[in-house]
């Protein structure tokens, strides 16, 4: 089944990146990415390498609290700069007490700088609170999505950072088989 929900995850179309009549650099993987997947982590890291020979990587991870989001984040920026070699990775955090930092206009000015974004793990609603207000992509996204065109920003996505990178919800809070079967209107 793995496979199978993998598969699902690379056929899918992105939903933040999906008005692009260009698509850019993107890695996707299902949940539980191993730590030690160097295959996935170096990928990512090839895609993010910018025309001046390096990378700056924002890890997005989403949690309820500043602490819970840090604590997931921080691991993933350290394992990509110190085992993989990107040249600068951060903590860019999304979570309920921080729901402007994506109107913040010092974070789109933090997006600016980077060649790639690793959407990890989290609570899909808080991306998309996070990302949309009122309906409307913020500065962020926008940002994201100009640079995802211009080809100048890879994306990566595992587990609810996969998730929402898709043009319809695959899954809702229910077991594969029914998800699968019968969609996310099950």
């Amino acid at each position: 089944m793995p496979r199978l929900l993998f598969s699902f995850f690379l056929l899918t179309i992105f939903t933040i990146f999906a008005p692009l009549t260009h698509c850019g650099k993107a890695v996707l993987s299902g949940g539980e990415l191993e730590a030690t997947n160097a295959a996935v982590y170096s990928a990512f890291i090839e895609l993010s390498t910018a025309k001046t020979g390096g990378q700056y990587i924002g890890v997005l991870t989403s949690g309820n609290t500043w602490e819970t989001a840090e604590t997931v984040a921080t691991p993933i920026a350290r394992r990509l700069q110190k085992t993989y070699g990107a040249t600068k990775a951060e903590f860019l955090p999304l979570h309920l007490n921080n729901g402007n930092s994506c109107t913040d206009p010092a974070f789109v000015e933090k997006i600016k700088q980077m060649t790639g974004m690793y959407f990890s793990g989290g609570d899909t609603d808080l991306y998309v609170n996070c990302f949309y207000k009122s309906g409307q992509p913020t500065e962020a996204l926008k940002t994201m999505q100009e640079m995802y065109r211009a080809d100048k920003l890879a994306i990566m996505g595992s587990s609810a950072g996969t998730l929402i990178l898709q043009t319809t919800p695959m899954l809702k809070v229910y077991d594969s088989w029914q998800s699968l079967t019968y969609g996310s209107s099950y």
